[in-house]
């Protein structure tokens, strides 16, 4: 998916990547990789399947997955949403996962959400900056995120560098991530009850109850 416009798509089943040599994995319900010299545009778009990506050679690679897109570099994205579970496992080096991007530099969301269960592993980590990043709306991401939300679990093993959040895994906030534009998190909230995450700095956490009273937003 180049610089391209993807509209009123929806997709339902099974989606599962599984490497056992050679570079890394990524996997999206609609689109693996985004990427081109202009950003891609996504609206009005469904994922309604289960999403899966394990690497398992025995050199260091990644594991990326995401309800919508797995990674991309330049991205709009509006009125988007993922009700399928989403997982990535890694065995030595990084795995990466999330409710509707998995791996976003930079990208531009605007009214989504997501209600499916987030998850990601490592099970060894062989080089530093190896680590599983697990987040209910993006797993790793710089840009701009407005009026979002995940009712998702988000979960995560690794033995070590475990980064979760509700909404977002690791997220560059302050940083330009296009020119005069800072990256940054707007009226966006996670489910801390369902999620079972209490981070703040990059999505506002919410009870149940809150979540479901209009004056919240």
């Amino acid at each position: 998916f180049s610089s391209s416009t993807a509209t009123n798509c929806s997709i339902t089943g099974d989606i599962s990547v599984n490497h056992f040599s050679g570079d890394e994995a990524v996997a999206g319900g609609l689109f693996g990789v985004c990427d081109g010299e202009t950003p891609g545009i996504i609206t009005d778009c469904l994922n309604a399947c289960s999403v899966s990506c394990s690497v398992s050679s025995k050199e260091p690679n990644a594991a990326v997955s995401g309800g919508i897109v797995g990674l991309c570099e330049g991205l709009t994205i509006t009125n988007c949403y993922n009700i399928g579970n989403i997982s990535s496992s890694s065995k030595n080096y990084m795995g990466v996962a999330g409710g509707l991007i998995g791996y976003g530099y930079p990208v531009e969301a605007t009214n989504c959400f997501n209600q499916g269960n987030v998850s990601g592993e490592v099970l060894e980590v062989v080089i530093d900056d190896g680590a599983c990043v697990v987040g209910g709306f993006s797993g790793l991401a710089i840009g701009k995120i407005i009026n979002c939300y995940s009712t998702g679990s988000v979960s995560g093993v690794s033995p070590s560098n475990l980064e979760i959040g509700g909404l977002v895994g690791v997220f560059h906030n302050d940083e330009f991530y296009k020119e005069g534009e800072k990256s940054c998190v707007i009226s966006s909230y996670y489910d801390t009850q369902t999620s079972g995450c209490t981070d703040t700095g990059k999505g506002e956490p919410k009870t149940t109850a809150e979540m479901k009273t209009q004056s919240t937003f």
